[in-house]
Protein backbone atom coordinates (compact mmCIF):
# COMPACT_ATOMS: atom_id res chain seq x y z
CA UNK A 1 0.00 0.00 0.00
CA UNK A 2 0.84 3.57 -0.63
CA UNK A 3 3.21 5.04 2.52
CA UNK A 4 1.78 8.44 2.08
CA UNK A 5 -1.64 7.76 2.56
CA UNK A 6 -3.49 7.66 5.53
CA UNK A 7 -5.83 4.43 4.80
CA UNK A 8 -2.64 2.57 3.99
CA UNK A 9 -1.98 -0.93 5.41
CA UNK A 10 -0.25 -1.08 8.21
CA UNK A 11 2.66 -3.53 8.85
CA UNK A 12 1.95 -7.03 10.38
CA UNK A 13 4.80 -10.05 11.24
CA UNK A 14 3.22 -13.09 12.92
CA UNK A 15 5.44 -15.64 14.11
CA UNK A 16 5.17 -18.96 15.51
CA UNK A 17 7.34 -19.66 18.90
CA UNK A 18 10.47 -21.68 17.10
CA UNK A 19 10.89 -18.64 15.05
CA UNK A 20 11.77 -16.24 18.01
CA UNK A 21 14.59 -16.15 20.67
CA UNK A 22 14.31 -14.39 24.07
CA UNK A 23 17.96 -12.96 25.64
CA UNK A 24 18.17 -10.41 28.33
CA UNK A 25 17.58 -6.98 27.00
CA UNK A 26 16.93 -8.28 22.97
CA UNK A 27 14.71 -10.73 20.83
CA UNK A 28 16.22 -12.70 17.79
CA UNK A 29 13.95 -13.54 14.67
CA UNK A 30 15.84 -15.54 12.29
CA UNK A 31 19.06 -13.96 12.24
CA UNK A 32 18.23 -10.44 13.03
CA UNK A 33 18.12 -9.39 17.02
CA UNK A 34 15.89 -6.42 18.18
CA UNK A 35 16.42 -4.65 21.50
CA UNK A 36 14.06 -4.37 23.66
CA UNK A 37 12.75 -2.44 27.05
CA UNK A 38 12.09 -5.68 29.05
CA UNK A 39 9.34 -4.21 31.67
CA UNK A 40 7.78 -7.25 32.48
CA UNK A 41 10.80 -9.65 32.91
CA UNK A 42 9.77 -11.97 30.49
CA UNK A 43 12.56 -14.60 31.45
CA UNK A 44 10.13 -15.64 33.78
CA UNK A 45 7.26 -16.54 31.17
CA UNK A 46 7.84 -19.30 28.66
CA UNK A 47 6.80 -17.86 24.90
CA UNK A 48 4.19 -18.66 22.90
CA UNK A 49 3.65 -16.67 19.76
CA UNK A 50 3.80 -13.75 18.55
CA UNK A 51 4.21 -10.69 16.07
CA UNK A 52 5.47 -7.33 14.99
CA UNK A 53 2.84 -4.68 14.46
CA UNK A 54 3.15 -1.28 12.68
CA UNK A 55 1.31 2.03 14.37
CA UNK A 56 0.44 4.79 12.24
CA UNK A 57 3.57 6.90 12.84
CA UNK A 58 5.84 3.92 11.16
CA UNK A 59 6.97 2.28 14.54
CA UNK A 60 7.35 -1.36 15.07
CA UNK A 61 6.34 -3.31 18.44
CA UNK A 62 6.64 -6.89 19.01
CA UNK A 63 3.91 -8.12 20.87
CA UNK A 64 4.29 -11.92 22.88
CA UNK A 65 1.90 -14.50 23.70
CA UNK A 66 3.26 -15.74 26.89
CA UNK A 67 2.58 -18.71 29.40
CA UNK A 68 1.94 -17.44 32.93
CA UNK A 69 1.76 -19.88 36.01
CA UNK A 70 -1.94 -20.59 37.19
CA UNK A 71 -2.74 -18.71 39.85
CA UNK A 72 -4.63 -19.10 43.06
CA UNK A 73 -8.57 -19.24 43.39
CA UNK A 74 -9.60 -16.30 44.23
CA UNK A 75 -10.03 -14.99 47.97
CA UNK A 76 -13.34 -13.72 47.65
CA UNK A 77 -15.37 -14.40 50.90
CA UNK A 78 -18.67 -13.58 49.17
CA UNK A 79 -20.22 -12.65 46.21
CA UNK A 80 -23.31 -10.25 45.52
CA UNK A 81 -25.71 -10.00 42.61
CA UNK A 82 -26.45 -6.81 41.22
CA UNK A 83 -30.48 -5.96 39.07
CA UNK A 84 -30.04 -2.55 37.84
CA UNK A 85 -33.65 -1.02 37.31
CA UNK A 86 -35.34 1.93 36.95
CA UNK A 87 -36.64 2.71 40.26
CA UNK A 88 -33.39 2.86 41.93
CA UNK A 89 -30.33 2.82 39.87
CA UNK A 90 -29.08 -0.68 41.61
CA UNK A 91 -29.80 -3.29 44.24
CA UNK A 92 -27.56 -5.51 45.51
CA UNK A 93 -28.72 -8.93 46.46
CA UNK A 94 -27.39 -8.35 50.06
CA UNK A 95 -29.68 -5.29 50.26
CA UNK A 96 -28.16 -2.66 49.30
CA UNK A 97 -30.02 -0.25 47.66
CA UNK A 98 -28.25 2.53 45.83
CA UNK A 99 -30.78 4.79 44.46
CA UNK A 100 -30.83 8.63 42.42
CA UNK A 101 -34.65 9.67 41.71
CA UNK A 102 -33.19 12.88 40.18
CA UNK A 103 -32.16 10.07 37.21
CA UNK A 104 -35.44 8.39 35.70
CA UNK A 105 -37.84 11.47 37.32
CA UNK A 106 -37.60 13.62 34.34
CA UNK A 107 -38.77 11.19 31.82
CA UNK A 108 -40.97 8.86 34.62
CA UNK A 109 -44.28 10.80 32.85
CA UNK A 110 -42.89 9.67 28.86
CA UNK A 111 -42.29 6.05 30.45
Amino acid sequence: SNKKSARRSLGWVPFKKVAIKYATGYVQYGKHQFKLWDSYGLSKYTLKTGSFVEDSRGRWYVCLVVESPKQDKSTATKAIGIDLGLKDIATCSDGTVISNPKFYRKYEQKL
